[in-house]
């Protein structure tokens, strides 16, 4: 009776090992680098699928981006300071129109749009800052313009469309 109950704590003890072991290589946390050839078992923690606003980014990462979404007769370019094209607007299937611009540097920009429909249409703008915090504009345009726009890479609420 005393050796069938060790045998069942062994055979207990060996099914967790094994349970442990197997989420280990599941998420790739096992090191086999190790000294002695010995296998490490490094702090497991549960993968979770969160949204941009969610993330928790590592030190000296840069989430930063604008984006603009239209519908597809207005196109648009957005350009630096001194003129140069940073970025231009491309068809997107179930969006319209849109422009990303990763990374940009806090500044001035400018927004030249171009309305091929020659009616209104709404553009929405979309800030992100370096740790992925959004902060959301929309305008009405009735024809071609251009619009200044202002990002802070820091704090996207000081972001935003200049108003002319």
């Amino acid at each position: 009776s005393n050796l069938i109950e060790k045998m069942r704590r062994s055979y207990f003890f060996i099914i967790f090992i094994l349970f442990i072991a197997m989420i280990g290589i599941l998420l790739g946390k096992f090191d086999s680098r190790a000294p002695n050839k010995k296998i490490i078992l490094q702090s497991i923690t549960p993968q979770v699928t969160v949204l941009p606003s969610a993330i928790s980014p590592t030190l000296g990462s840069d989430l930063s981006y604008i984006e603009v979404v239209a519908d597809p007769s207005i196109s648009f370019r957005l350009l630096s300071k001194d003129g140069s094209v940073l970025a231009e607007s491309f068809a997107q299937q179930s969006v319209g129109n849109s422009l990303l611009f990763s990374k940009p540097a806090t500044g001035d920009y400018q927004l030249v749009v171009v309305n091929n429909s020659g009616k209104s249409a709404k553009l929405d703008f979309y800030f992100y800052d370096r740790l992925a915090n959004a902060a959301i504009e929309n305008r009405v345009i009735q024809k071609n313009t251009s619009m200044d726009i202002y990002f802070d890479k820091i704090n996207s609420r000081n972001s935003r469309i200049k108003d002319n």
